[in-house]
């Protein structure tokens, strides 16, 4: 996993959000994998979901929209944007 100066750098993008959901949350909906969605300009959303066999990119709408469902249930169990980074600055600043 990257540390946690490379999503600070990161959060520093106008086009990057970073949630952070707290260790204690309990069972919620991002414990199965990771999952990227991916938005663009022009052209359709994608996925990119890593498992333990490897990455796979998904472009079929219906996926995509059900990934879509399940990254703002993950979102909803995350910490606001704001106390996310907060967070990382303090993580930074121990370093």
């Amino acid at each position: 996993m990257p540390s946690s100066i490379t999503f600070w750098r990161a959060a520093q993008r106008p086009n990057v959000a970073i949630q952070i959901v707290p260790a204690g949350r309990g069972a919620y909906a991002g414990l199965s994998g990771y999952l990227t969605l991916l938005s663009f300009d022009e052209g359709p959303d994608v996925v990119f979901l890593d498992d333990q066999v490897g990455g796979h990119l998904i472009e079929e709408a219906v996926t995509v929209d059900a990934c879509g469902i399940r990254f703002d249930w993950i979102r909803a169990s995350a910490r606001s944007q704001e106390e996310s980074l907060e967070l990382l600055k303090s993580l930074v600043e121990r370093q």
